[in-house]
């Protein structure tokens, strides 16, 4: 007898129900799958964002990113996420365009603009970029930061390190590294020479500038003029600096030379006069190098400025308006930059100014003056300076070692014509820190003043051989930081000599034109007095002395030096 195989009706119904279901599971789960695929690279991976994210609230639950996506912080060629609902791997491909679009999110930016910044298609670049980028979103401080990093990669020359101008994933590693750290980087600054015979223009100036933070210092910047119009060739010819509009428009947008627009620098013409920025009708412009300086300061971004001239704070102090002017300004700290090149500093009124500021400074606790009532009397006196480079003389060890003496014959003031300041000349060594910024020279030549860069021939006098030339360059500059330091060792170093901090600028002479010739030091010159004579020791684009001397003066007023 034959058996029937159908199943009961229940049974077949409850099957029937069965497949339905898993039917709408297996669609519903094809429509996560895919919804998810799509909606991952467009994500950004923050580990503290809990928010819940309106692509994930399905099936009546609300999933956050962080909860929906689990990133690692390093992945080789692939990544790995957590699927929001099963838990399971899903693994990704991290090509470049992947890592793009990361960054490109993370730094809001145009993703073509993104690539002109950064033609690499190295992957491995634009993870450790995207990492970089996850963590600090700031654009200008991400690519203030790898600029940087990459500078010093080109200068240090390490062994197996590749020093060409392009893009490398340590890059963006020692730029997150930095940034992580919350310090900044400490480059080399190389001594600039003008262009050998047969070498057309010079490489781009690259901008050195720290990371920027919060602004919470603000300089009130004080032009005191000491010429009436830049553009007339005579004494601004060694304060002042060419600065071509064409120049300004082709340069990085993140460039320093942006500061000096076109229509910035007509509008400083018209506020500050002709005695700091002068523009003619070609967009050219000269400009005041203590001017050029607080705009790089500014640049940094750990700094703002306000830039008026020597009349606007007469009229403010004598009114008593300037106190209500640096109340309301929002920062911990004013500082009044006082900037003069000149020497006459009694017909002016600036001693005078000085003596007013003080109850105004013990009123306003943030207030201060740079540079301080103490060094501006030493700069104007010189007799501070003159017994620190005394003392300094006598305390230097000798070449050789001489004899002790039972009685000392009597000290006497000697003064003494040296011939070689007419037939060698007198050498300028700028120094911002125990950097070399430029070293000129200068000698008079029928009764005029010749300044020039220095170049080998300059120690022709100490030997013919063009090593041992490059050894005595060498011995003067290891001569002008050994005076610097020595000058901040200095027991009134605080009040005298502050400002050397940041830079100075250290005359020096030579004793004789032969193998025995020493050099000893003539005077030292701050370095918002002295004359930076950019165009005639630097090359173009005649902005790097204020590219350095700015850095330097807005991360000492903010305490990071």
């Amino acid at each position: 007898m034959a058996r029937s195989c159908a199943p009961p009706d229940g049974y077949l119904q409850m099957v029937k129900g069965q497949h339905e279901n898993s039917r709408v599971e297996i669609v519903l789960f094809c429509f996560l799958l895919i919804l998810h695929l799509l909606a991952v690279p467009l994500l950004e991976y923050d580990p503290t964002d809990i928010s819940p994210n309106p692509c994930l609230s399905l099936l009546g639950r609300q999933v956050g990113i962080s909860d929906a996506l689990h990133v690692p912080e390093q992945a080789n060629s692939f990544s790995v996420y957590t699927h929001p609902f099963t838990r399971a791997p899903v693994i990704m491909g991290t090509s470049p365009a992947f890592h793009q679009q990361r960054v490109s999110n993370h730094l809001k930016m145009d993703m073509d603009k993104l690539k002109a910044i950064f033609p690499s298609d190295s992957k491995y670049f634009w993870k450790e970029l995207s990492l970089l980028s996850n963590e600090h979103r700031d654009w200008h401080t991400v690519s203030e930061a790898l600029n940087e990093a990459q500078n010093r990669r080109c200068q240090e020359k390490r062994r197996g390190v590749s020093t060409a101008r392009k893009w490398l994933p340590q890059d963006a590693k020692e730029a997150k590294r930095v940034l992580d750290a919350g310090s900044t980087f400490v480059l080399p600054l190389h001594i600039n020479e003008k262009p050998k015979p047969g070498v057309t223009g010079s490489p781009p100036l690259a901008d050195e500038l720290p990371a920027p933070v919060k602004p919470s210092t603000h300089i009130l910047w004080c032009g005191v003029p000491t010429v009436k119009d830049m553009s007339v060739h005579g004494e601004s010819a060694l304060i002042s600096l060419p600065v071509a509009s064409v120049a300004v428009k082709a340069s990085n947008p993140d460039s320093h030379l942006r500061c000096f627009s076109e229509e910035r620098l007509e509008v400083l013409e018209q506020t500050l006069g002709r005695g700091f920025v002068s523009t003619d009708q070609e967009g050219c412009a000269i400009v005041h190098q203590d001017l050029a300086t607080v705009l790089c300061a500014e640049h940094t971004g750990i700094v703002t400025a306000e830039l008026h001239n020597w009349n606007w704070f007469r009229q403010m102090l004598t009114t008593g308006e300037l106190k209500d002017h640096v109340e309301a300004i929002e920062a911990d700290q004013v500082v009044i930059f006082v900037a003069y090149t000149g020497a006459e500093w009694t017909e002016n009124g600036l001693e005078q100014f000085y003596r007013d500021m003080e109850p105004l400074c013990a009123i306003l606790p943030h207030l201060r003056l740079y540079p301080s009532h103490d060094e501006f009397m030493a700069v104007n006196l010189k007799f501070p300076d003159i017994a620190a480079m005394d003392r300094i003389a006598k305390t230097a060890p000798p070449l050789q070692p001489e004899p002790e003496k039972d009685e000392p014959r009597a000290r006497w003031f000697h003064m003494e014509y040296v011939p070689t300041f007419k037939t060698v000349g007198e050498y300028r060594v700028h120094l911002c820190g125990d950097n070399a910024v430029s070293i000129g020279i200068s000698k008079f030549v029928r009764d005029k003043l010749e300044v020039r860069s220095v170049s080998d021939d300059d120690f022709a006098w100490f030997s013919k051989s063009q090593e041992e030339q490059q050894k005595k360059r060498q011995e003067l500059c290891d001569f002008a930081r050994y005076q610097r330091k020595k000058l901040l060792e200095q027991p009134n170093a605080d009040k005298a000599f502050e400002s050397l901090r940041v830079g100075v600028r250290i005359d020096i002479g030579v004793s004789e034109e032969s193998p025995e010739g020493r050099f000893f030091g003539l005077e030292l010159t701050r370095w918002w007095n002295a004359n930076h004579m950019p165009a005639f020791v630097l090359p173009d684009p005649y902005t790097e002395a204020s590219l350095k001397y700015g850095r330097a003066l807005a991360m000492e007023l903010t305490g990071r030096r």
